[in-house]
């Protein structure tokens, strides 16, 4: 019958090697003071050993005394199986007699296993002895029995098929070891090849670590080894054991077979333990019906949960109310086809965790509905958005991306700043003004009259020499008024400094509070010792340039009260020919400086273009050297082999999509400008400056591209992936989403339950049976996995601790007081054949549900118990 409470497979001591307390040979176990064995001491010390299932062990006759221990023993609670210990006449590499074992399905009824013992004969000195009939003196020293005759009899025996398993010692005294002789290892490898496993008990952890290690990977004949103990006294039983995943039945036991490596454990400590509060135990809901409530309990394995049944039978439903009542953002509302999706009533629907006597419905999961991986696949900017919360786990990269991203929008700032510095000095070139007039005409002119004062001094009382002195004064004094004139304009700028006050920021949005503020105060020192220190040194300019405007104003004076200056003035001023050719002369000189000052502003404007132009394209070329340097040292792997990659790449921006309307499209040298600029971005902006031959809508200009080229992004960081090499866009469309399902789960740092809606309809088959089913079994080690699915090779490939099995009632299908929908659950090994008068989930066992509901179930589990050459 199934359990209704059960989780499936699940971890157990097991110790397939512990002498019975009737043991033949070595038997230290606990003895009465008469000599009578105490069979209570043996069983209380195995109770309190924490062994779950153990294999009772004797030498060749398992005798009544061992059939009663063992139903007692099963009565308790503690799986019994009988073990049946022999030694063949087969020789090992130190002509030692092979040591190998038996062990019998608990079920088999006690007379099969007498009527055995009666048929196996052991060869002793003289002749052949039944084993019930063997002496202990017979048993110690002389009895054995071939291999071939040994699994003759097995084979031969209906009753017996499927009701055992045998194996061999793999180290110590018996051990089924071969040396070089030929004729030996032929021998050893028929015994490797027609036996189920291997029995261990060596102390040495090193050599047990390297007997599964060989048995597992590099044996022709891959077996499960196990550790156990090989007890024969109290003190010794518990001490060697080996965690199996399996329910406690022949059945599960028997699972070793075709799982040798993860049905197995030979850590000291329960494997795949799991934090309480990221392990869901169990859910409790109700169902209505005709009035009457019915509750309902499911329970859940700490690994992989698979939920399996036909189409609308309510496998989906669960899934989908485990993410509303725990208000996942991926609850789905309506199904498929656009219909509302069914779910439990909420307020009655409970999740309860793992060591938790009470319901909570405030932790989380992950919730992937149906096509959600194929949605990621389809759509580039949520599945960037997924590889970059990727990205974020891993702190060395992140680091990279957070950089480059402040680097990148920094560049992007001084690319604009230094545009629109480039767009004023433009203005201010077309709003130059060249003075009127003709400078060639305005020099030859000042010749003149230049000329023509020289020749006034001859007419009267005023020496050459005197106006030789007088112009000297002339000069010096409009040189002192320059000086004067720049001093003022450093004056008046000071005032303006020394209202600047200068602020010290920096981004702290990645720190402690308790360190921002301690570095925020360091800051706010400093700027204000900053700010001290600059007013100070504009007071200390301040004071230099007013000293020199006093010695400049002095300077000035004294030209203007000395005898050369005053003479000379008044001489002008007698002399109105002079004065007015004086005049002149000025005015003609402040036109031919206004030339001068034109032709200086022109060409430095012409030369702060041309550097601007080139400051921008070096800025430009700066952040693609940041966006190559990224690109080149960025890469993630996940996965013991780095079988998944993350790279990133810049990928470029169109320009419709950006500048869409700048320009007219009617014209060929436009579109032959987008099209190159669209192949050759880096290239076409680097001669954005003197392309000259577009035509542009809307009153729009060469400033206007310019301006809106550099002030947008032409290159979007975007993530690649690749999965064991290949890369992500050469894949089918199912490989891809199966890349996405590892990207989810391998990079995530959350440990929390992970629930999965049929990620089969997103796959292809190939990526079903070698990828899927890989990639789920070992990452059901780390976290919770609840996965509905309608492929049987997710379920028996991956080994599925737990199959939920969903029906919705029907008259071919009922349920349990006719409810809409009921489930039922148990492990792969759970296996019986269909009952009439049950209910359609407990009219048979879990395999049968699978074999039955899944098409293709039988192969799944035919090609899983072919894997290593097992019936």
């Amino acid at each position: 019958m199934i359990n209704q409470i059960s989780r499936g497979s699940e971890w157990h001591k097991w110790d397939l090697h512990l002498h019975s307390c009737y043991s033949e040979l070595n038997n230290c176990f606990s003895h009465d003071t008469t000599g009578e064995i105490c069979e209570d001491d043996f069983v209380n010390c195995i109770k309190q050993s924490g062994l779950s299932a153990i294999g009772l062990t004797n030498y060749f006759n398992l005798k009544k005394e061992d059939l009663a221990l063992k139903n007692r023993l099963n009565s308790l609670g503690i799986k019994t199986f009988l073990n049946m210990e022999v030694r063949l006449s087969n020789l090992n590499k130190v002509d030692e007699l092979f040591d190998y074992h038996v062990i019998f399905d608990d079920s088999l009824d006690d007379q099969v296993i007498k009527n055995l013992m009666g048929e196996l004969k052991a060869s002793t000195e003289s002749i052949d002895v039944a084993f019930n009939r063997l002496s202990k003196d017979q048993i110690e020293h002389t009895a054995c029995i071939s291999f071939e005759e040994l699994n003759q009899i097995l084979e031969a025996n209906e009753e017996l098929r499927g009701k055992y398993i045998k194996g061999f010692l793999s180290r110590g005294h018996g051990s089924a070891t071969s040396d070089a002789d030929p004729k030996n290892q032929t021998v050893f490898r028929d015994i490797a090849k027609k036996s189920d496993f291997l029995i261990h008990s060596s102390d040495n952890a090193n050599n047990l670590q390297k007997d599964r290690n060989y048995w597992l990977n590099k044996s022709p004949y891959v077996k499960p080894l196990l550790q156990n103990s090989d007890a024969h006294s109290l003190d010794q039983i518990g001490k060697k054991f080996s965690w199996i995943k399996a329910d406690l039945t022949f059945d599960g036991l028997r699972q070793i077979l075709f799982e040798p490596e993860s049905r197995i454990s030979l850590d000291e400590s329960k494997p795949d333990q799991k934090s309480d509060y990221l392990t869901i135990d169990h859910v409790k809901f109700q169902q209505e019906i005709d009035g009457k409530k019915f509750d309902k309990k499911i329970y859940f394995n700490s690994n992989l949960n698979t939920i399996i049944g036909g189409r609308s039978n309510g496998k989906s439903t669960l899934t989908n109310s485990i993410a509303k009542a725990l208000k996942n953002k991926n609850y789905t509302k309506k199904d498929e086809n656009g219909n509302q999706m069914f779910s439990f009533d909420n307020s009655n629907f409970e999740v309860f965790w793992q060591g938790d006597g009470q319901p909570n419905n405030d932790r989380e999961v992950e919730f992937l509905p149906q096509d959600y991986m194929i949605r990621l696949v389809q759509n580039d900017k949520q599945r960037n958005e997924l590889i970059e919360s990727t990205v974020r786990t891993d702190t060395s990269n992140f680091e990279k991306i957070q950089n480059f991203r402040k680097n990148e929008q920094q560049k992007l700032d001084e690319i604009n700043e230094s545009v629109s510095q480039y767009l004023g000095l433009k203005r201010d070139f077309l709003h130059l003004q060249e003075p009127e007039g003709d400078k060639k005409g305005i020099q030859s002119e000042i010749k003149k009259i230049t000329q023509r004062i020289k020749e006034q001094p001859s007419q009267s009382d005023f020496s050459a020499d005197d106006g030789k002195k007088y112009q000297q004064q002339i000069d010096s004094l409009d040189q002192l008024s320059r000086e004067r004139e720049q001093i003022d304009i450093d004056l008046r700028s000071f005032k303006n400094l020394a209202n600047q006050k200068i602020e010290l920021q920096k981004d702290f949005a990645e720190i402690t509070d308790e360190t921002r503020i301690s570095l925020q105060k360091y800051l706010d020192d400093l700027s204000m010792d900053l700010n001290q220190k600059w007013s100070t040194k504009i007071s200390e300019l301040k004071d230099v340039k007013e000293n020199q405007s006093r010695e400049l104003d002095k300077k000035i004076e004294t030209i203007k009260k000395s005898p050369e200056y005053l003479k000379g003035n008044e001489h002008i001023s007698q002399n109105e020919v002079l004065s007015q050719l004086i005049e002149s002369k000025k005015q003609e000189q402040v036109r031919l400086s206004a030339f001068d000052k034109f032709t200086k502003n022109k060409e430095n404007l012409e030369e702060k273009i041309k550097d601007s132009q080139d400051d921008i394209l070096a800025k430009y070329q700066q952040l693609r050297d940041v966006q190559n340097t990224l690109q080149k040292d960025f890469i993630i792997q996940a996965g013991k082999n780095g079988i998944v990659e993350i790279k990133l790449y810049f990928k470029r921006i169109r320009f419709d999509e950006q500048l869409n309307g700048l320009l007219n499209k009617g014209n060929k040298s436009n579109l032959d400008f987008i099209s190159h600029f669209d192949s050759d971005t880096d290239n076409t902006i680097k001669g954005l400056f003197t392309e000259t031959n577009l035509s542009y809508n809307q009153s729009k200009g060469q400033d206007d591209l310019i301006q809106g080229v550099f002030n947008h992004k032409w290159f979007e960081l975007t993530y690649e992936l690749s999965y064991e090499g290949d890369d992500f866009n050469q894949m089918s469309q199912g490989k891809r989403a199966f890349v996405i399902l590892t990207l989810l789960l391998e990079f995530s740092e959350d440990k929390k339950p992970v629930i999965i809606d049929q990620p089969e309809d997103s796959l292809d088959n190939r990526a079903i049976y070698k990828d899927l089913t890989r990639y789920l079994k070992t990452k059901k080690r780390e976290r919770q996995i609840i996965l509905v699915t309608h492929n049987p090779n997710i379920v028996v490939g991956s080994d599925a601790e737990n199959i939920i099995v969903a029906n919705q009632n029907s008259i071919n299908t009922p349920n349990v007081n006719g409810i809409k929908f009921d489930y039922c659950n148990g492990s792969l090994e759970n296996s019986f054949e269909k009952q009439e008068g049950k209910s359609f989930l407990a009219s048979q066992g879990i395999r049968e549900h699978v074999i039955e509901v899944l098409e293709g179930g039988s192969d799944a589990f035919e090609k899983r118990e072919k894997k290593y050459n097992m019936n």
